[in-house]
């Protein structure tokens, strides 16, 4: 509590007792830890500006004034407003967040603690809604599915929770599916993965076959392969052998299992049994 009490420097602009009980500012810290009824209660409930409410102005870049705009709420549906704080926030991160996200501590504002600054505001809402943030699509599936669960329209949350999990199977099985293909494809072909100058850190230019390969397969419009090697931030990585370990592992560690990954002596084992397969595909039956 004392560690989420430091990561908002906003300080309240008006007095609780002139706001809605279901303001998100006064809960944000602590309604993930609400029961599920409380929860349920304060979603449906949550306050919301009417088009009459006089939002405050703050002074901002080059002193000129600035302040929230009434059509945020209609454009993302997922945004909240808070008349405490005069900030706002991700509704189905603060609840959800915890339980959904992965690497949280990167993602602040909206989330822990409310973004109150709106020249850049707009930018800072594509941003979040544009499907790059793990937390933010899995909490508003989370939201969705507690919400219709609380209805008597699914299954319990429990059971919810196990679907957005598999989802992420599903989604990381999809990303394997063409990065194992260009796999196959070198070693059918009798091409090295990494090149012969691979290792050379001083030449972008450089690159191993599998890194080119991958680069063709975005070229030719594969979205999946492009979003994986986006979200894992590879733009640092020098040789085919690390890539290979990054991509892997990440996927491998849900959509296969931590379990069974740790198995593998090295991930070079991986595509030895990949290859293998291919080859073989029915070596795995009994006769």
């Amino acid at each position: 509590a004392r560690i989420a009490s430091l990561l908002s420097s906003r300080e309240p602009v008006c007095r609780k007792e002139d706001c809605s009980p279901f303001d998100i500012g006064t809960v944000y810290r602590v309604i993930a830890s609400f029961t599920d009824a409380e929860k349920f209660r304060f979603i449906e409930s949550v306050w919301k500006p009417d088009v009459l409410f006089e939002f405050p102005a703050s002074k901002e870049t080059c002193g000129k004034q600035r302040k929230f705009r009434q059509e945020w709420l209609v454009k993302y549906p997922w945004l909240v407003y808070s008349k405490y704080l005069d900030g706002a926030f991700c509704l189905p991160c603060v609840c959800f967040g915890v339980e959904c996200g992965k690497n949280g501590a990167k993602l602040d504002k909206l989330f822990r603690s409310p973004l109150t600054f709106w020249t850049t505001a707009r930018g800072k809402f594509d941003s979040h809604a544009s499907g790059k943030s793990e937390i933010h699509k899995f909490s508003v599936m989370a939201m969705q599915n507690f919400l219709a669960a609380m209805r008597r329209q699914t299954a319990p949350i429990d059971q919810q929770l196990n679907q957005l999990m598999q989802a992420q199977i599903d989604e990381n099985r999809e990303k394997m599916k063409s990065i194992v293909k260009t796999v196959i494809f070198c070693g059918q072909n009798n091409i090295p993965l990494r090149g012969k100058r691979d290792d050379n850190p001083d030449d972008s230019n450089l690159q191993g076959n599998f890194q080119a390969l991958l680069e063709f397969r975005i070229d030719s419009g594969d979205v999946k392969v492009k979003e994986h090697i986006e979200n894992l931030n590879l733009t640092l990585v020098k040789n085919t052998h690390d890539m290979l370990n990054i991509i892997f592992k990440k996927c491998f560690l849900v959509s296969v299992g931590q379990e069974k990954l740790l198995n593998f002596v090295d991930l070079n084992q991986i595509f030895i049994v990949v290859l293998i397969l291919n080859i073989f595909p029915n070596m795995h039956q009994k006769k």
